[in-house]
């Protein structure tokens, strides 16, 4: 077992996962890419009503999605019966979330964007782009609970391979859609959002042909469908924290892109090419902080809970070696990266030129609290693996909500700061976060908690000895 928490251990449960980030990375890049070639205001647009859109299903994806911990605890006891079945009540969860998503949370987010304060135009667009890709949350989070057999289990390149095949579908895509290639009608920021809903359902039937098929004499995904209130209670009593944590992050960030619009166009066009920029180190680094979490729940439901601290340093490590050979490309080559974006035509609204001599010093920030990130998501990936999601919560929420959104809006509204000023503050901010996950790692309370139920020890089965 010791194994696992090497550093071949945990690459090989981290590399499919940071394959799949980096695939949604690359299609979100050209997401922006193209609607930037076709129009800056549709880029503009594309930041806040995709993050609204995100946010208002991050609580029900993280819900789901907490399935894999659980999954990972009965693996770590050698419970594959019990694997299964996690998988199946996530699943039925995930299927109430859906609904919710598609009918309730779209009057939400479209009252949101009115009350934006953002440009007219900027508003029909971020309408059309919004509506189109709430679809996309009720797959996901369907897709995300049966996935979480393969991730908890330790197969993540099944997880990697669904993902992947669904990025590669979306780019394509999108190109045909926003420009209207191959018989196509140009349909620009709203085609962005079709072609995201499209391979997300397509996302869901892969991933639930996998899930059908296993090898039933290992994982019986056909015979246990039971449904088990003891199992949804479970995902609901440490799920529901990790959703709110993810929803109050994500929800924080969204206020960010907000009030970054209130500044001016410009700045949130900047904004919004640094950050798909950005999202080259930031997604990738998100496999890494989940196969932390994967490994913990192992190591939890196989009652190993000192090996950890192998795990935690190693995996911290391997995310600022990571951090830090992404940060050369912002220093050697910001122009290069930033003119990525450059649109294929200029209306004379906004000056690209400008956007570049902004985006280049934004860029320095991003390198800074990169490393305040891979410290705060490492250690998430534990507290959440271990069950902690609790602290995880209150962590987030002070810091996102009692500290940088009012500070933001301070700057903005009452010193009228600009986009470096308020850049500088978030990067203090991350700081004092990543601070505060570190010192919950330190306390050890996450080491008492128990997600699932165990026999006594000399009862209880060894843990499977590998992962296939």
């Amino acid at each position: 077992m010791q194994s696992r928490c090497s550093y071949s251990g945990i690459w090989k449960v981290a590399y499919p996962l940071i394959i799949m980030n980096a695939g949604l990375t690359i299609m979100h890049f050209c997401d922006r890419k193209f609607l930037a070639m076709n129009s800056p205001q549709e880029v503009a647009a594309a930041l806040p009503a995709g993050v609204l859109s995100f946010t208002l299903t991050s609580f029900f994806l993280a819900l789901s999605s907490y399935t894999a911990t659980v999954v990972a605890q009965y693996f770590g006891k050698g419970d594959s019966a019990s694997c299964v079945k996690a998988a199946w009540n996530g699943f039925y969860l995930s299927l109430g979330s859906g609904l919710l998503v598609l009918f309730v949370m779209p009057w939400l987010g479209l009252g949101l964007i009115e009350f934006s304060g953002h440009a007219p135009e900027i508003r029909a667009m971020e309408r059309d782009y919004f509506i189109t890709l709430i679809p996309s949350g009720a797959f996901m989070c369907m897709s995300a609970a049966l996935i979480s057999l393969f991730s908890g289990v330790g197969r993540t390149r099944h997880a990697a391979f669904v993902n992947l095949t669904s990025c590669s579908l979306n780019v394509v895509l999108d190109y045909m859609l926003i420009f209207g290639k191959w018989g196509a009608p140009a349909m620009g920021i709203r085609g962005a959002g079709i072609a995201t809903s499209v391979s997300a359902a397509c996302t869901f039937l892969l991933a639930a042909l996998l899930f059908w098929f296993q090898d039933q004499a290992r994982y019986p995904t056909r015979s246990q469908r039971s449904f088990s209130w003891v199992e949804i209670r479970r995902l609901f009593r440490f799920g529901s924290p990790a959703g709110l944590q993810i929803f109050s992050d994500v929800g924080a960030f969204t206020a960010f892109t907000f009030l970054i619009g209130l500044i001016s166009q410009e700045a949130m066009v900047v904004a919004t090419i640094v950050l798909t920029i950005n999202h080259l180190a930031f997604n990738p680094m998100l496999g890494l902080a989940d196969a932390t979490a994967i490994l913990t729940g192992q190591f939890m439901g196989a009652r190993h809970p000192n090996l950890i601290y192998r795990l935690i340093f190693r995996s911290w490590l391997m995310a600022v070696i990571y951090m830090g050979l992404m940060g050369l490309f912002y220093l050697l080559l910001p122009g290069w990266l930033l003119n990525q974006f450059a649109p294929q035509s200029y209306d004379g609204s906004i000056s690209f030129d400008k956007v570049v001599e902004q985006g280049r010093s934004l860029l320095l920030f991003v390198l800074v609290y990169n490393f305040f990130d891979a410290t705060k998501f490492v250690i998430m990936g534990l507290l959440r693996g271990a069950g902690d999601t609790r602290a995880c919560v209150v962590i987030t929420t002070l810091c996102a909500w009692g500290l940088m959104i009012p500070g933001m809006a301070i700057l903005i509204f009452y010193f009228k700061v600009g986009l470096t000023g308020v850049w500088l503050y978030c990067s203090c901010c991350a700081f004092l976060e990543a601070s505060s996950y570190y010192w919950r790692f330190k306390t050890e309370k996450w080491k008492k908690i128990k997600v699932i139920e165990h026999a006594p020890a000399a009862a209880e089965p060894s843990i499977v000895k590998e992962i296939i």
